[in-house]
Parts: C-alpha cells; sequence; structure tokens
C-alpha cells in the first residue's frame, strides 16, 4: 500500500461529505477560497519486521479552514469529520480502525488527525536486487580431516 493511495482515499472521503469545500494540496498563506481543507498523508515510522515485511505508522492530518472563522462552525465540521473517520478508514482492500483522534485549534483553524499502522509486504525483487541467475547443478565437496 502507497502513501498516495492513502491519501487519495481520505480526500476521497472528505469530498464525499464536504462536495463543494475546496481542497488544497500545499499549505498557502494565501490564495485560497474558504471554506477549505488542507489534507496531508505524514509517515511517521517504518519499522522492518523481517526480510519480507515492514510495519508503517502513518499520520493523517486534516486541517480545517472555516469560512465565517467561528467556533460553531468548526465544532460543526469535527463532528462531520468524526462522522466520516470513525470507527473505520478504507484504502483499497484494508480496513484500518481508529482508535484515536486529536483535535485541536489555532488561529480558528480546526487540525482533525488520526493514525494508522499496518504491516507491509517487501517486494524483495526491488528492495533486494534480485537477479535471476542460474543454478546450480552439481557439487562436489571433499571432505578433509
Amino acid at each position: 500500500m502507497t502513501f498516495i493511495e492513502i491519501q487519495k482515499s481520505v480526500i476521497e472521503k472528505v469530498k464525499e461529505k464536504f462536495p463543494t469545500y475546496q481542497l488544497i494540496e500545499s499549505m498557502q498563506v494565501q490564495g485560497f477560497d474558504r471554506p477549505a481543507f488542507f489534507i496531508q498523508v505524514l509517515p511517521i515510522s517504518t519499522t522492518m519486521e523481517d526480510k519480507y515485511h515492514q510495519n508503517k505508522l502513518v499520520k493523517i492530518d486534516i486541517q480545517y479552514f472555516s469560512k465565517s472563522e467561528t467556533m460553531g462552525e468548526n465544532l460543526e465540521t469535527l463532528e462531520r469529520l468524526q462522522e466520516i473517520f470513525q470507527p473505520l478508514l478504507i484504502v483499497k482492500d484494508r480496513k484500518f480502525t481508529i482508535q484515536e483522534s486529536k483535535v485541536s485549534m489555532v488561529d480558528k483553524v480546526l487540525d482533525f488527525s488520526f493514525q494508522i499502522q499496518f504491516m507491509d509486504t517487501i517486494d524483495e525483487t526491488k528492495l533486494y536486487d534480485y537477479q535471476n541467475y542460474e543454478k546450480m547443478q552439481q557439487l562436489s565437496m571433499k571432505e578433509e580431516l
């Protein structure tokens, strides 16, 4: 599973619930119309579990810039975001249980975030520079004492 696939899934969910709101791909100080969302998928850590598997921790951060810049509008949007992402986020054929979400409001901007953790398979042909070699046919060994 790629980070782009996770991001696409999150964006689709937000677009479903907020079809007329602007979605911003990169943080801009100015130049966008409110109400708007800024969505980031941030890889936190990747741990090698074994030769074939990685454990990945990813943070999804959604910032909401309200039209009226009021606490009431932010709280309504927060409830709608919680409906979308709790208890489940579906990405392709995987389902992630969202156990905890975090919320903060700074300068009238709502920040809603949660983390997902999953095990991913490593394509050893890409990672380990795997090549097809001719198999050994016969091995003769001489034992010495």
